[in-house]
């Protein structure tokens, strides 16, 4: 098993290589206008602009939202950048109809850090998402555990908040709070995305990012349906109505807890989110055909981990048997590797198991 301060270790070479230093660093003069193919055309600030262009979020581009889906569902070929972009859309959506509940507890700093934290919130991702979580998740459990954290982040949320709070990271954030002279808070954004709040009385604004109708939800139900092609109803303006901030006390510790809520009239859109999940796993998650999927992907990395073989890519060699490894790959690269490697076997499963059809 991988050594904490092994695997911290790596995790810091893995954003220096994917964040850069400042020479690399991408400034914009001005916002700009992006459509979305879902939720339509919305702006993105300059400071936003230096986040997107980072390559850490442009690999995104190169890792499937669903996975294997596409393999059963063939226009469910989205990716997670797109994905990323909606998030931050709903996250502002969210900020907003919140706000008008409850001004007094949310201001401009706070949307910067939640918008930060929608844009940020899956680059712990890895190749084919979820398929490969499945693998790696297991040797990310002690680490978890080890931070005792109030929430029970899963491991691709884990791997951004320790992304997030690297070195790396500080480097750039105080890079674009010079030159747009806006205020970041790098914890908070980290915690933002474990569901993790600085305290119960700010927990409105992780649940945002990380809740029970969050900014996360929103997008992949509407977004991995509509382009499964099996558009689900979902009354997002009705739920932005009867968004609030309400206050609870929990009974055994007596602590104060302000969290998001919802109206009685919200209530059906709540129970079309939770419909919509239920339908979305039974229907193409777990559909058998790519759970076969999954499998054949299992049934390459059992190969590679059971006969020692090292990936050579980007200067290192890659054994899968510590979860950074997974980080380096997007689909389409390992793809690559696995057609252009030595080992018949692997040339031959990647062939088959991930590029050829069921």
């Amino acid at each position: 098993m991988q050594k904490k301060e092994d695997f911290l270790k790596n995790i810091e070479d893995f954003a220096e290589a994917f964040i850069g230093t400042e020479k690399n660093f991408q400034i914009f003069a001005s916002e700009k206008i992006i459509n979305d193919a879902v939720w339509g055309t919305h702006r993105f600030e300059p400071f936003e602009l230096s986040v997107i262009s980072l390559p850490i979020i442009q690999r995104l581009r190169q890792i499937r939202q669903m996975g294997f889906v596409n393999y059963v569902y063939p226009s469910a070929l989205h990716s997670r950048f797109e994905h990323t972009l909606g998030t931050a859309i709903l996250a502002e959506k969210l900020f907003f109809s919140s706000k008008k509940k409850g001004e007094k507890f949310l201001d401009d700093k706070d949307l910067i850090n939640i918008r930060l934290s929608a844009l940020l919130h899956d680059i712990g991702h890895c190749l084919f998402s979820h398929s490969s979580e499945l693998l790696y998740g297991d040797l990310l459990t002690p680490f978890i555990e080890d931070e005792k954290f109030e929430a029970d982040p899963k491991p691709h949320e884990y791997l951004t908040y320790r992304l997030i709070k690297t070195k790396a990271f500080s480097n750039f954030f105080s890079f674009i709070s010079n030159k747009y002279r806006i205020s970041i808070d790098q914890a908070e954004v980290a915690n933002f995305v474990i569901g993790s709040p600085s305290s119960e009385t700010n927990r409105f604004k992780s649940s945002i990012i990380n809740g029970a109708f969050d900014a996360d939800k929103l997008d992949y139900i509407y977004r991995d349906s509509r382009f499964s092609g099996l558009p689900l109803l979902l009354d997002l303006d009705r739920l932005m109505h009867e968004i609030a901030i309400s206050d609870f006390r929990e009974i055994r510790s007596d602590i104060e807890i302000k969290d998001l809520t919802i109206g009685i009239s919200g209530v059906s859109s709540l129970e079309q989110i939770i419909f919509n999940k239920m339908l979305l796993f039974s229907t193409i998650y777990h559909h058998q055909k790519v759970k076969a999927c999954d499998c054949m992907f299992k049934g390459v990395y059992e190969y590679i981990i059971e006969n020692n073989i090292e990936l050579p890519f980007r200067g290192k060699k890659l054994s899968f048997r510590n979860a950074c490894d997974f980080l380096w790959f997007t689909d389409t690269e390992f793809m690559a590797v696995g057609i252009q490697t030595a080992d018949d076997e692997i040339h031959r499963m990647i062939i088959i198991y991930c590029i050829g059809d069921l």
